[in-house]
């Protein structure tokens, strides 16, 4: 839901360097946040580690492509709506004025993918290809003030496309009865585009700031991950992302204020992030056919993030 991509990520970082024309450059922590792929794992709260099993493995543990037996091809969207309510704090509330908010929907492909299952001597083997969304970066809220004591209105609107998509190859391989064992090369391509735009209206005339980021960047990682069915009762599963670095190719800077006569000033400079570790620890519970008890731990070390210019 549309809401959803309103409310920031409690996870918070802020990388900060110091850009040409003295503004702050801010690459946005989203870009550590990866989208959930699939009905099912959504619908089990994200906790999917342990039971990937499905075709779209390759994105929760490559680990559960051992046990999708089948050849098969997998398309997942999205699509988001919503509104904002906006409750200003007591202290601020004020008769006169009146606020609105709202946020654009939007519809993306997250998810297009193949399996080929195969049997290599005694080995069963599942090998798979897909792209994949792994971070969206699409955000379009619109904040308005309304002042009716002044007859003056404040728009404020924020613009964010792109993502973090994956060209991304893996294979599964059942090694014992009760043992599956997966891994991924995922080959990363993306960009980001900000745009933040503030209107002031008044009775005599509309004054407008705004400024702008434009990014292009690329990587690699790497995913390995394991299945062990202890028991028809217990599963428990892990998936391992080793570091990586996400190279910015292309970072540019633009705004209404920089210039003189309301032009523009650009600049371009290269940088990569190394984005952190990516540990997941799943456990799963076959209650009885009917119920399942899942539960993940998901570790990413935020500290170790780096910028280089």
């Amino acid at each position: 839901m549309g809401w959803k991509k309103i409310i920031w990520p409690l996870s918070v970082i802020l990388i900060m360097i110091q850009f040409l024309y003295g503004q702050d450059f801010k690459i946005d922590k989203s870009i550590l946040n990866e989208a959930a792929v699939g009905a099912r794992a959504a619908g089990m709260g994200r906790a999917f580690t342990a039971l990937a099993n499905d075709a779209n493995a390759l994105d929760w543990n490559p680990a559960g492509l051992a046990l999708f037996h089948k050849s098969s091809a997998i398309v997942v969207s999205s699509f988001n709506f919503g509104k904002i309510n906006i409750i200003p704090p007591a202290n601020l509330v004020n008769s006169k004025k009146k606020y609105q908010g709202r946020e654009n929907g939007s519809f993306k492909l997250n998810y297009i993918g193949f399996t080929f299952p195969m049997q290599v001597q005694t080995l069963e083997i599942t090998s798979s290809i897909v792209i994949r969304n792994i971070t969206d970066l699409n955000e379009h809220p619109r904040w308005t003030t309304i002042d009716e004591s002044n007859d003056t209105q404040w728009d404020i609107k924020e613009d964010r496309s792109g993502g973090l998509f994956a060209l991304a190859t893996g294979v599964g391989i059942k090694v014992l009865d009760n043992v599956s064992l997966g891994t991924t090369l995922n080959f990363l391509t993306g960009n980001h585009d900000y745009k933040n735009t503030d209107i002031l209206k008044t009775k005599d005339s509309d004054l407008e700031d705004w400024y702008e980021w434009k990014n292009k960047f690329s990587g690699f990682s790497v995913d390995f991950g394991f299945i062990w069915n202890i028991s028809k009762l217990v599963i428990v599963g892990s998936r391992l992302t080793f570091p990586y670095t996400i190279n910015y190719a292309r970072i540019e800077y633009s705004d209404s204020n920089t210039a003189p006569q309301g032009g523009s000033a650009q600049a371009k400079f290269n940088a990569h992030v190394k984005k952190p570790l990516h540990v997941s620890y799943g456990l799963a519970l076959n209650l009885s056919p009917d119920l399942v008890f899942v539960f993940d731990y998901i570790y990413r070390p935020w500290q170790k993030i780096k910028i280089y210019e």
